[in-house]
């Protein structure tokens, strides 16, 4: 009656025993064959997927799917970079310049 942790038969029904931990064999932790546990795939190095031809037909197969711009969207697609790249370019010797005036004017009295 003093132990809390006993369990108590119910009439008609029989007690199980507690489930055993499971065993740790050589088995279960030495890898397998080839130096990797199992489940884990071997990975393919880079020139075996550029070489490979499942590789090569499933980049095709993308390409197929993409939708190309047509020469007009690309011809003003180019003109909108290049002339966000210039004003970039404008605006950041703008603050070089002023930078180098202010810093100038400070250190040279």
């Amino acid at each position: 009656m003093g132990d809390a942790g006993a369990v108590m038969p119910q009439p008609g029904r029989s007690v199980a025993a507690p489930a055993a931990a499971p065993v740790e064999t050589d088995a279960t932790v030495r890898p397998r064959r080839g130096g990797r546990p199992s489940g884990q795939r071997r990975e393919r190095g880079r020139l075996y997927r550029l070489t490979h031809p499942r590789f090569i037909s499933e980049v095709i197969e993308e390409l197929r799917k993409v939708t190309w711009p047509s020469q007009a969207e690309t011809r003003n697609l180019t003109t909108v970079v290049v002339i966000v790249a210039a004003a970039a370019a404008v605006y950041l010797a703008a603050v070089d310049i002023a930078f180098n005036r202010l810093l100038e004017n400070v250190l040279v009295p």
